[in-house]
């Protein structure tokens, strides 16, 4: 799905890519609409001629020559965005703030909004057998919202209130569930969201 200008998409045949020696190639199972994917192509934030998606799961099916920590039909799911690697926050361990993501005029990476994508070895982990590939795609929208909850500090027995019932926030009620809140207070002003059903919680 190539971006063509604002409001632009095209269904196109791009070459498979072939995959440096640090990456696997993987054909992706299923690919998540993030809500940034929408504004790079309504809003015309997207490179023309580029193609995103980053909340995906796939098999792989052929492997670079120094990847070897994975074989041909692993089941993975993309994790990471990319980084550096050298600046202070990735040294660190936050690659998320990458001193160096989104540089103005780098070539914008192909996502998975296609039928193939090489992906460095370091960027994916293993999809546990019998998770449903609809549930992995979920993996990086869920690292946000556990994130989020574990910054704002919720523990078994809270009350807890949650601004938004979009998918992180509707994730991030999941968690706060799942970590024993005692009540989830959804402030949320669109009907539609309003009539979620998550996880018990009151919108």
């Amino acid at each position: 799905a190539v971006n063509r200008g604002p409001g632009r998409l095209a269904v196109e045949e791009v070459p498979v890519p072939t995959p440096a020696a640090d990456q696997v190639l993987v054909e992706v199972d299923l690919c998540g609409v993030c809500g940034t994917d929408i504004h790079m192509t309504l809003d015309g934030w997207a490179t023309p001629g580029s193609w995103g998606g980053h909340e995906w799961t796939g098999t792989v099916v052929e492997v670079g020559t120094a990847a070897d920590r994975w074989r041909v039909g692993d089941a993975v799911v993309g994790a990471l965005a990319p980084r550096c690697g050298t600046c202070a926050p990735c040294r660190d361990g936050r690659s998320s703030l990458c001193l160096h993501r989104d540089e103005p005029g780098a070539p914008p990476r192909p996502g998975a909004f296609a039928t193939y994508i090489a992906a460095p070895a370091d960027d994916l982990v293993a999809r546990p057998d019998g998770l449903d590939p609809r549930a992995a795609a979920l993996t990086e929208p869920l690292a946000v919202a556990l994130h989020a909850v574990a910054l704002g500090g919720g523990r078994p027995g809270h009350r807890t209130m949650v601004l938004g019932a979009g998918p992180i926030g509707a994730l991030a009620v999941v968690a706060l569930r799942a970590a024993g809140a005692a009540s989830v207070t959804v402030v949320e002003p669109g009907d539609d969201r309003r009539d979620l059903e998550i996880g018990r919680a009151h919108v």
